[in-house]
């Protein structure tokens, strides 16, 4: 049987102990009144001494012998030889050397020490020796943890935390802290609550949250920010902390325009399925619409009884919802740009020569507040534009090209000094935005295809904004 707690203090050596002070080295764990633990004889034949330190209250060589066979073997009769194998040996693997004194019992029955000690064995005779026997500590008869820690960090977690019911309740901390109560403590703190564990049966974060609306519009699913809520404030509010909530306050039930109230509750429907509950935690939009999408398609109760007609106006009425979301999916956005694409081949260089083609007309508002579908509208019916219209028709052309592009309004050098309003278009390719103006190519003749802001030989872009349809 083995402690298993985490290690805090190096082992004791011979040099420590004789300066282990009852008012200095670790006034925490030793009753300032305790006398020094003064060297006695151990029996007429054998005193139980070794570098000075009397092993008495903790050792007894007949004892030891009998209860460890395999040191009684190996040494024999040679007291010193066995006496250093305790001190060197036996204490660090927890051997029992006195009827007296079980280290684990000794531990298991002092938090104290288990705080300062942790797995460091030899501590724990030490401790006894220099201050435990004459404070009168009880080293026998504890078989578990007694009086277990609840403080970690400085930090009470007792309103939301209980040792037994922790390792009891999960099998796999039950392998690991069994007899390690700071262990189990440090990881419930540390990853219990972020996992949403219970740490005791009277508090469950799962029903906590759900219970309460303004926990979840404020802590979202940061689970552990409910317990410290509860710890801090919500115990001294008296919230409800019960672990049997049935059904959640104000919880959203209304997915693609219909109520789904009939078959539908989220504590029901995360409790029963925890796949669910641990991949969408209190984010009530995103546990409804899987319901609505995964759940009734794969048959699963979200609450305890409910009109089998209802579940299945629930599941029609999904699928209605689903069949528009995917029709205006294909909802052709600019058919006029489409049915040029088709005319001229599904491709970009194609689509920026047909738009740097048209006619110039400046007839057209120079001003951007039209919109895009405005200027699109007219350059694809009458085929001629200025620098707006030239430059969305090839926008939208792109946009059905799959592109993501911006129409953009700006200014240009004019040749009279000053600058004038102009519109282009950008486009994102690799990560760099390239400029592609029709109407650079439709008055220079030059190519105003593909090129970054301040090549040579092109114009000097100011950028003002990006135009809205």
């Amino acid at each position: 049987m083995a402690i298993f707690l985490p290690d805090y203090v190096e082992i004791v050596d011979i040099e420590t102990y004789q300066n282990y002070d009852s008012k200095g080295i670790d006034e925490r764990i030793c009753d300032e009144a305790a006398e020094d633990n003064e060297i006695v004889a151990g029996s007429a034949a054998f005193q139980p001494v070794y570098n000075g330190v009397d092993y008495s209250p903790v050792f007894d060589i007949e004892y030891y012998k009998a209860n460890n066979q395999d040191v009684a073997k190996a040494f024999g009769d040679d007291s010193d030889a066995i006496l250093a194998h305790f001190v060197n040996n036996g204490m660090r693997e927890g051997r029992q050397a006195s009827a007296n004194f079980n280290v684990y019992s000794y531990a298991y029955k002092y938090p104290d020490l288990r705080s300062a000690f942790g797995n460091n064995l030899p501590n724990y005779y030490y401790h006894y020796l220099r201050c435990g026997k004459n404070e009168k500590r009880i080293t026998n008869g504890n078989r578990k943890i007694t009086d277990y820690v609840t403080v970690y960090n400085g930090k009470d977690y007792s309103a939301v935390y209980d040792f037994n019911y922790y390792i009891s309740k999960y099998p796999d901390l039950n392998k690991a802290f069994a007899n390690d109560d700071i262990g189990a403590l440090r990881h419930f703190a540390t990853s219990g609550m972020r996992e949403g564990r219970q740490g005791k049966e009277s508090f469950d974060v799962w029903s906590y949250g759900y219970s309460y609306a303004d926990l979840r519009k404020a802590f979202g699913n940061n689970l552990s920010s409910y317990y410290e809520h509860y710890m801090k404030n919500g115990k001294k509010e008296g919230r409800n902390l019960a672990s049997n909530v049935t059904s959640s306050s104000n919880e959203k039930t209304v997915y693609a325009d219909y109520d789904f109230s009939s078959i539908y509750d989220i504590v029901y429907y995360t409790s029963h399925n925890p796949d669910v509950r641990n991949a969408y935690k209190f984010d009530e939009n995103a546990i409804l619409e899987h319901f609505a999408q995964n759940g009734l398609k794969e048959g699963r109760k979200a609450l305890a009884s409910y009109s089998s007609a209802d579940y299945e106006t629930a599941k029609e009425k999904v699928a209605a919802y689903n069949k528009k979301l995917e029709e205006e999916k294909n909802i052709i956005k600019y058919p006029k740009a489409a049915q040029v694409l088709n005319q001229i081949g599904w491709d970009l260089k194609a689509a920026f020569n047909w738009s740097a083609g048209l006619k110039y007309y400046s007839g057209v508002s120079k001003v951007p507040d039209p919109g895009i579908n405005y200027f699109g509208d007219f350059g694809f019916d009458n085929r001629r534009g200025n620098c707006y219209v030239l430059a969305a028709t090839f926008y939208e052309m792109a946009y059905m090209l799959g592109y993501n592009v911006r129409q953009i309004s700006g200014t240009v050098p004019l040749r009279g000094g000053g600058s004038g309003p102009h519109s282009w278009v950008e486009i994102d390719i690799d990560g760099v935005a390239y400029v592609f103006d029709p109407d650079f190519t439709n008055y220079t003749q030059n190519d105003g295809f593909k090129f970054t802001y301040g090549k040579l030989g092109t114009w000097i872009y100011e950028k003002i904004a990006v135009m809205h349809e």
